[in-house]
């Protein structure tokens, strides 16, 4: 081996080293925050595209800070070059130092922290611990930049097992479709369903028993203009058991309609991801996700940034970059660290813009907006204010003024969504259908001020959760308010009895599913049975705890645990997909 051989292996090794460096300081600092800020797959369908830009992100990043270090290691000696990799050693640990805040701490530390102590105190701690990373980057320089070599090696496993797994398009959504809304076949008049979510009835009422018109003037309009329900349950504690029914019901209705399917939550919305593009039209997760890409990337690199601020100056950075992150609405709805639940506001202005463009016949338009559920970000004038605004007691317990506060901020939000259905009445003003129109207004569930405990004891169920609205709009029904009994198990026939079309058996137990003894019945049917109202609430262990109402239905009573899931399983996501739980 001659001397220049052994000259350029070595030069070639010292570069090799320094890019292994900066690519591993890199990926466990800046991406890191990153991949945690993708959408959650409950929520958006993580698209390959992202992972391609976080690949690509680091990859540049790492160039960028290598060139830096060899361009100061030629020119301006090793003075200027030992304060660069001391200050990019002490960002990078303090990123990680934040991600352990984050997940050691618990996903609601940044709450309970600020609220704990004093902002001052809270901002003095982290400003010594920033001042502790500095004196040990300036005194271990070397042998970090050794672990980091070596972690270097981790980096690149992670990012090849990001490639050879995570990048791979979900087979469901082999047949997604963006494409715009079809042109109707049919004259049918047409069918607008709105299921908020987490909307309790009670919470619309105010002291006299009615609904809050100063505070709620579009519920309390189209009380006055439907057929309205003062008696309406939901059968089941979560979301994933009760839109599938509702969805099914609508999906019965393809052989005669078109259905235009507006679902935030990717988690239901891969449930029927085969049929998007074929058997309907869907415009929801997914659509959103493949629609505006680079908005979404650019939403998720500004969410990155926004979890990298520690918790103590999180009041600054909402006020630095929360313009920016909710400027172009939320495509990645995140605001609450488990990722699962945020209206996103982008997917109701195209449903409110396809309702409003007036060639709605032999249409069924579903949309499912996440308000008012937690966290509660939404004021009532429709702006974020995501301070302190958190999930109700079941989620995050909560007592005293806090809990009042949390009240307050969950009204709020019930006045947006009030506004949200103002929208919608009004465009279907504007295209002038709302009087041909049939439109189904409801709720999947109500407030949830306790859930299932962590002994496997029975909670305790008050009226708040099962008690959900239903207004029912349409031509020849009569307005007035009934208090007969509806359960949502009464969805399907319903829709059929509104659709005019004679009850049929697609999917046969998913849209028609009894409940024990409790058969279904149109909310339309001129004779109703007596019944018994049944809340079920879905245990992780695979078993559904069994409350019965009283004859009122204001008391709900425990019955039994139920070990078999009740009517048909194929309703509930766990059954309908594997990869879901």
């Amino acid at each position: 081996m001659t001397k220049a051989t052994r000259i350029w292996i070595t030069h070639a090794r010292r570069e090799l080293w320094v890019l292994a460096l900066y690519f591993s300081v890199v990926h466990f600092g800046a991406v890191g925050f990153f991949v945690e800020s993708l959408p959650s797959n409950d929520v958006v369908p993580v698209p390959p595209y992202l992972w391609v830009y976080a690949i690509g992100a680091q990859l540049i990043l790492a160039a960028a800070l290598y060139a830096t270090d060899r361009v100061l290691a030629s020119r301006n000696g090793d003075r200027a070059l030992h304060a660069f990799r001391v200050t990019v050693f002490a960002l990078c640990l303090a990123l990680i130092v934040r991600r352990l805040e984050i997940h050691v701490a618990g996903v609601a530390f940044v709450f309970v922290f600020a609220a704990a102590l004093h902002a001052a105190i809270a901002v003095a701690l982290w400003l010594g611990v920033l001042a502790a990373i500095v004196v040990v980057a300036l005194k271990f320089h070397r042998r970090l930049a050794s672990a980091f070599v070596y972690l270097s090696i981790v980096a690149v496993v992670l990012t090849v097992m990001w490639t050879n797994g995570d990048l791979a398009a979900d087979a469901l959504y082999d047949g997604y479709s963006t494409a715009e809304v079809r042109g109707s076949q049919s004259t049918a008049s047409p069918i607008v369903v709105l299921v908020f979510d987490e909307l309790s009835y009670e919470a619309l009422l105010d002291e006299t028993g009615t609904i809050d018109a100063g505070r709620y003037p579009s519920f309390a309009r189209l009380g006055s203009e439907s057929l309205a329900f003062s008696n309406a349950t939901t059968n089941y504690f979560s979301t994933w058991f009760v839109l599938p029914m509702m969805i099914d019901a609508a999906i019965s209705l393809t052989p005669d309609r078109d259905l235009v399917l507006y679902e935030q939550t990717a988690r239901i919305e891969r449930v029927y991801a085969t049929g998007c593009g074929t058997a309907y039209t869907c415009r929801g997760a997914g659509y959103l996700a493949e629609r505006d890409r680079g908005v979404l990337a650019a939403q998720v690199s500004v969410r990155g940034l926004h979890r990298a601020v520690p918790g103590a100056f999180r009041p600054a950075a909402n006020r630095l970059l929360g313009p920016t992150r909710d400027a172009s609405g939320a495509l990645d709805p995140r605001a609450d660290v488990g990722g699962v639940h945020t209206h996103t506001e982008e997917m109701f202005n195209q449903f409110v813009a396809d309702i409003g463009r007036g060639d709605l016949s032999g249409r069924v338009n579903l949309v499912h907006p996440m308000v008012p559920h937690g966290p509660y970000v939404y004021t009532r004038d429709g702006r974020v204010d995501r301070h302190e605004r958190m999930q109700f007691s079941w989620a995050n317990p909560q007592t005293g003024a806090a809990a009042a506060g949390i009240r307050q901020a969950y009204d709020d939000q019930l006045a947006y969504a009030d506004a949200e259905l103002g929208r919608v009445l009004q465009a279907l003003e504007e295209a002038g259908v709302y009087d041909d129109a049939s439109l189904i207004v409801t709720a999947d569930h109500g407030v949830r001020t306790e859930g299932p405990r962590l002994d496997g004891s029975a909670m305790e169920v008050d009226s708040l959760m099962p008690h959900i609205p239903l207004f029912i709009r349409t031509p020849g029904l009569a307005h007035r308010w009934t208090d007969a009994d509806y359960q949502h198990i009464d969805f399907a026939l319903t829709l059929e009895d509104i659709a005019g079309m004679p009850s049929r058996a697609y999917p046969p137990a998913a849209s028609h599913i009894a409940l024990d003894d409790t058969q279904p019945i149109s909310a339309l049917a001129e004779t109703r049975p007596e019944r018994r109202k049944t809340f079920f609430v879905y245990d992780a262990g695979g078993a559904f705890w069994e409350y019965v109402a009283d004859a009122s239905g204001s008391a709900w009573t425990y019955a039994q645990l139920v070990e078999d899931a009740p009517g048909d399983r194929t309703q509930g996501l766990a059954s309908r997909d594997d990869d879901v739980h």
